[in-house]
Order: C-alpha cells, then sequence, then structure tokens
C-alpha cells in the first residue's frame, strides 16, 4: 500500500466516523461546542462528510490517482482546515473552550491527512 492509499484509506476513515458521530450525536456535539449553535449544521456536516469519505472510496477503488481527483481531495482538506480557522476567528466567543480545541484538534488531523496525502500524491508522479 503506498503513502496516498494510506493516507486516503486513513481520511476515509476519519470522515466516515466524523460523519456518523455528527449525525447520530449532533445535538450533544453542539452542546459541547457552543450553547448557540443549531446543531442542524452539525447534522449536514456529517452528511456532506459521508458523501467526501465516498468520494474517496470511488477514488480508491477505481484507482483513479489523476491529478483532478487527488487534489479535490487535497483541497477540500486544506479547505476544511482554513474554514475552521476562520470559523474560529468568527466565533470563538460563542463557543467553549472544548469546542474550540475540539475544532483544532479535527484541523490538525485533517491538515496532517492533507500533507501526506500531497507527499504520496508526489511520490507517485515519480514513478
Amino acid at each position: 500500500m503506498t503513502l496516498l492509499s494510506r493516507s486516503l484509506t486513513v481520511n476515509v476513515a476519519f470522515s466516515t466516523l466524523s460523519g456518523l458521530i455528527l449525525i447520530f450525536a449532533h445535538k450533544e456535539i453542539g452542546a459541547i461546542i457552543s450553547d448557540s449553535i443549531d446543531a442542524r449544521y452539525l447534522l449536514a456536516t456529517g452528511v456532506l462528510l459521508l458523501a467526501f469519505a465516498a468520494q474517496i472510496i470511488l477514488t480508491l477503488k477505481y484507482k483513479s490517482e489523476s491529478a483532478l481527483f487527488i487534489n479535490t481531495i487535497i483541497l477540500s482538506d486544506l479547505g476544511w482546515v482554513l474554514g475552521s480557522i476562520i470559523g474560529l476567528v468568527i466565533f470563538s466567543d460563542y463557543m467553549t473552550l472544548t469546542g474550540i480545541v475540539m475544532v483544532i484538534a479535527v484541523a490538525i488531523v485533517v491538515g496532517t491527512l492533507s500533507f501526506f496525502q500531497n507527499k504520496g500524491f508526489k511520490l507517485s508522479q515519480r514513478h
């Protein structure tokens, strides 16, 4: 298994787990993050994470290591990190400390996945 396929597989697992948690516990997670968040946004985020995981699964299944598919995944992950930063800047006054730490932790995981996916893709292009 290559670095690219390993990092994509971890991304599938993390996105799926996160998506399922948000779908089935969006109200509880919302209460942990902030007392003023509409939990339906977390539910929608969970659904979108499952769709993202499905996109990665299809990329892995069809061995679609084209620049378009891989870069879309990498850029989506970077967009998540950037969105997390922007969200913290705008909404941190309304968030609990636990919520802020959770957002930062997820952004670090997603950013790390993006880094290894990018590195793995560059290595796969050399062969």
